[in-house]
């Protein structure tokens, strides 16, 4: 999460008062997308002339999800800003490894971990406890059949903490696809972690999709407590305990997968949110199957709070229309949250105190969006920005129809008219949607753009078509590389940290600085 530092880190962040970390997939658990903590870059510095690219981080293999960011971290004796990249194994089938750089200077890295050949399509970005000095993070071994670990690693060193890694297994109560006797179990063949790793008061939950539509598969969510010492499950859940088993072309059998094109498990401190794929539902006629589910569940033990899905759940499932294709973000000072988009055009406003079950006949949500600006096969995955008097606003981008920015309305609950208050120009929207958000609390907010067109772009977060930079203008100084997939930009104390498709990290700020 977005943590500001307190009096301990205040000498370490001179000349500037507060300092922002960024712990976690989209900057906090709300998944909000915000760095509300940016003074350096606002929309009167990040220009053509003042702002571009300082140098590049060379790295194994691309970054996996989003990199993190932590100020004053002692390392080998010294106080560095610190900038931790994980990265998945690609083409070149290098191991999977942790990087930790120094975030002001950059270089060769401060450490290096190497956690052996893992499986290529992970997409799980970790998630740091700052107060415990440990980064929590899973991992899977070469062959997609080979077993799964949560690990825990020291941000000092690199190194294991003890009872680390810990290898992943489960089971339920369940007569579903693949079931013994009346149990269901965690099969590491039909799972990889995709959605961001959250971290909350200590506890640590993961959630899994299968690799691709191979199907027997189910969705699960998982939770541990970490001790110092030992790895203790403290829940299970299932999203399609009961399925049976589908296969290409019929996608609401089993399956349920919960993957969210990257974007992490939600959190507003008491419960967990997120959103199923394609696959069985059969709550509405008293069963135990969720898939193209939103749920909220129970933190630690993960007991079902709620949940809510659409009135053509059935017929879009068997589309592969996904729900789950995108995860929520919670919209800062309200509780609602936004879903959007979904791979048919559509998108969701929920009440988290009361998300709205099933009604076969209309949407039991507090509003449902349909618009092309929210149309693309892809995760686009939403952020969001309470700027004060001058409005709450959500942002989406779709590759036909470029940044679409929509105003809520808290008196209404609702999205303000239904469609984009403002469009942006560009059209290169990347696979997870790459956006970010920062702003000096409630002013100065720029909306960070990482295309699938290998072009970094800053527009105005009050009125995304105004743009304020791209890396196209200075291209032979300011250009990213290969566009990657499934990855999100960092930015915090006057740093803008692009992830490549080709194993770099592009490091921007104010020139001559």
């Amino acid at each position: 999460m977005v943590r500001f530092a307190c009096l301990l880190f205040l000498t370490w962040c001179a000349p500037r008062l507060w300092c922002a970390d960024v712990l976690t997939q989209h900057n906090d658990n709300e998944r909000s997308g915000l760095n509300a903590e940016e003074t350096v870059l606002t929309p009167g510095t990040v220009t053509p002339a003042s702002f571009g690219k300082l140098y590049t981080l060379t790295l194994n293999a691309s970054v996996n999800g989003q990199p993190l960011y932590v100020h004053g971290l002692s390392i080998a004796g010294a106080q560095h800003n610190v900038l931790f990249a994980y990265t998945s194994t690609g083409g070149n089938k290098s191991p999977c490894a942790i990087y930790a750089f120094d975030a002001d200077v950059g270089g060769e890295p401060l450490w290096k971990r190497d956690l052996g050949p893992s499986a290529e399509c992970t997409t799980s970005t970790p998630a740091i406890d700052a107060a415990r000095t440990t980064m929590y993070l899973v991992s899977k071994d070469k062959d997609n059949s080979g077993a799964i670990w949560l690990h825990a690693i020291d941000l000092n060193t690199g190194a294991e903490r003890s009872g680390s890694p810990l290898q992943i297994a489960a089971r339920v109560p369940g007569t579903g696809a693949a079931s013994l006797d009346g149990r269901l179990s965690f099969v590491t063949k039909k799972a990889n972690c995709r959605p961001g790793v959250l971290v909350v008061d200590g506890l640590i939950t993961i959630a899994f999709a299968n690799a691709g539509d191979g199907h027997p598969f189910h969705g699960w969510v998982l939770s541990y407590a970490y001790d110092g010492t030992t790895f203790t499950q403290k829940g299970v859940f299932c999203t399609t305990p009961d399925a049976d088993a589908g296969k290409p072309g019929n996608y609401s059998k089993d399956g349920g997968g919960i993957w969210q094109s990257g974007k992490g498990l939600a959190s507003d401190g008491t419960a967990i949110y997120c959103i199923s794929g394609n696959g069985n539902f059969s709550a509405d006629t008293g069963g135990r199957n969720y898939g193209m589910c939103f749920l909220k569940l129970r933190l630690g033990d993960l007991q079902l709070l709620d949940w809510f899905t659409e009135a053509k759940v059935h017929k879009d499932s068997d589309d592969d229309n996904d729900i789950g294709n995108t995860g929520p973000v919670l919209i800062p000072g309200t509780t609602v949250m936004f879903a959007g988009a979904t791979k048919y055009g559509r998108s969701y406003l929920v009440d988290c105190a009361q998300l709205g079950h099933f009604s076969d006949d209309h949407d039991t949500c507090l509003q449902t969006l349909e618009s092309p600006a929210l149309a693309f096969p892809n995760g686009q995955n939403p952020v969001a920005w309470n700027a004060g008097a001058a409005g709450t606003f959500v942002y989406v981008w779709n590759r036909p129809q470029g940044v679409a920015q929509y105003a809520y309305d808290p008196a209404k609950r609702a999205i303000t008219g239904g469609s984009p208050l403002h469009q942006g120009g560009t059209a290169a929207a990347g696979a997870g949607g790459g956006l970010t958000i920062t702003a000096n609390h409630q002013q100065g907010g720029i909306l960070w753009c990482l295309g699938s067109d290998a072009v970094v772009r800053a527009v105005d977060a009050l009125d995304v078509s105004k743009e304020l930079w791209n890396s196209a203008q200075n291209a032979e100084r300011d250009a990213l590389g290969k566009p990657g997939k499934w990855q999100f930009p960092t930015v915090a104390d006057g740093k803008a940290f692009m992830p490549s498709g080709n194993g770099t990290i592009a490091v921007y700020g104010l020139l001559g600085k």
